[in-house]
């Protein structure tokens, strides 16, 4: 029989229905796969625009060029205030220079300036763009397309670095413990009068870099208790590759990159304070009579990582700062001991004087300025009526942070003669220095902008990297020599 109409009409229909349906579908699946196309785009665009980041900021430390960041600070005014109230999506309430990411940065390095509009420092203030409508600063920009990176530049050598100390697993002290996991642990070769069981304990370099991370931790911005104790028992041998493998060991999500690097240059040639090992005092006892029974200075075996102090964060010059401790011979003639230490409330005033009479160009300058801060900040550190009295503060700074030894304490001239030197140190942290020693980390963010500001798509980028190799001749020999650097300059480190 033949079928009726109606039925295949029906068929009919209904296969046309299917038709459209796939139709659509593969209509919308052309869609999806363009957009996906152009989101690749785009992100390939920005990683790109993260790269030549990178190689700008390498181009511009190469060139001698000296870079900071402000994070939130827009106009450098020191305060959360004006368009940086109006953007802070960061840290809410409060202005954030150090931990700020760059992305955020409404200050990066090597910003772009408007000439038009000055900031509190009566520079020209970086410009801005929208970005989903929250103002974001940058660095370099593709016109007019308003494609644009951004860059946070650090100084590795603001930070402290824990792969400071013994990195070996040799157990010198004999107590069981590998020596890049022992805080205990010092050369006994320079401690003969001390008896096997106590020799070198807790004043090597291990000890006073747990103590000095223990400080850190305790900062209201760092937030981690017992800092130093993880990170030394936490250690591997040779130490860390990365700050993001220290989180990973101690178990903390907290980036720590802001405080802490494991690739800033180590000075193989700092003197060792040997304070501890003077006789106990007596009635009589004259300085030169203390000399005789102290061990010779020697050089820092495993060395120490100098911390610049014109670009330390607070956090950072407190942890140095706090628990210093030096003996002063007031009175040679009758043995005077004091024993001067920085507790914590004084660290933290030391700390924010420094920060507002930096930067500082000479190490006279800095001796200078710690003077200055006597008695008005250096104050209650048990002042004695004869002597030195609050001087001794001052030059307990000195001696710690001063690389050069300048023991002077016989010296007759009144204007170098110090109280305190390397050789009284009996609680110490690392030398300053007043600039950067050769590596940086460069950060980079790449953006692309659609429509009114619209964020299509932003990438980022990182480089650790030796910009240039410190050449510093500390002995007659090495001038002679005229010895070179180790390594060469621009060696990339790791790119993440």
């Amino acid at each position: 029989m033949r079928p009726k109409s109606g039925l295949v009409l029906l068929v009919i229909v209904g296969v046309l229905g299917v038709l459209m349906v796939l139709a659509a579908a593969f209509v919308t699946m052309a869609r999806l796969e363009r957009r996906s196309s152009q989101q690749r785009l785009n992100g390939t665009k920005a990683l790109l625009l993260a790269r030549s980041g990178l190689e700008d900021g390498l181009a511009r430390l190469s060139a001698g060029q000296e870079a900071s960041y402000g994070g939130e600070d827009w106009n450098r005014s020191g305060a959360l205030d004006g368009p940086e109230a109006a953007a802070e999506v960061w840290r809410v309430g409060s202005l954030d220079v150090e931990t700020c990411p760059v992305r955020d940065a409404l200050r990066p390095s090597f910003f772009a300036k408007d000439p038009a509009t000055l900031g509190a420092d009566g520079l020209p203030a970086p410009r801005r763009q929208e970005v989903d409508r929250r103002a974001r600063g940058y660095t370099g920009t593709l016109a007019p397309d308003g494609n644009a990176y951004a860059l946070k530049i650090e100084d590795e050598s603001a930070k402290i670095n824990v792969n400071g100390g013994f990195l070996d697993v040799e157990d010198r002290d004999g107590d069981g413990i590998p020596d890049h996991r022992d805080p205990d642990v010092a050369r006994t070769s320079i401690d003969p009068a001390l008896p096997p069981e106590a020799a070198g304990v807790g004043r090597g370099w291990n000890a006073q870099l747990a103590r000095t991370l223990d400080v850190l931790g305790q900062q209201a911005d760092v937030g981690l208790p017992g800092l130093g104790a993880a990170v030394l028992q936490q250690r591997p041998a040779e130490g860390y590759r990365s700050v993001a493998q220290l989180q990973a060991r101690i178990g903390t999500a907290k980036d720590l990159s802001p405080w802490l690097t494991v690739s800033s240059w180590m000075d193989r040639k700092v003197v060792h304070p040997n304070g501890y090992a003077a006789q106990t005092p007596f009635w009589g006892m004259t300085l030169s009579d203390v000399k005789k029974g102290r061990v010779p200075l020697e050089l820092e075996e495993e060395g120490r990582p100098p911390v610049n102090l014109n670009a330390a964060p607070k956090s950072v010059l407190v942890a140095l700062l706090q628990g210093l401790e030096g003996h002063s011979w007031q009175n040679q003639y009758y043995g005077n001991l004091c024993v001067y230490q920085i507790p914590a409330p004084l660290a933290a005033s030391l700390a924010t004087a420094l920060l507002a009479r930096r930067p500082f160009a000479t190490w006279e300058q800095f001796s200078e300025t710690c003077d200055a801060l006597v008695p008005g900040v250096i104050n209650g550190m048990n002042p004695y009526s004869l002597g030195g009295g609050n001087l001794c503060g001052a030059d307990l700074l000195k001696a710690n942070f001063n690389p050069n030894t300048q023991l002077l304490k016989e010296l007759p001239d009144q204007l170098l003669f110090r109280w305190i030197d390397k050789s009284d140190l009996t609680v110490w942290s690392t030398e300053g220095s007043l600039g950067p020693t050769g590596t940086f980390r460069i950060g980079a963010i790449g953006r692309v902008l659609g429509k009114e500001g619209i964020l299509l798509a932003e990438r980022g980028a990182s480089l650790t990297v030796e910009a240039f190799s410190l050449l510093r001749q500390t002995t007659q020999q090495d001038f002679v020599a005229g010895r070179l650097p180790d390594a060469s300059a621009s060696s990339y480190l790791s790119l993440a």
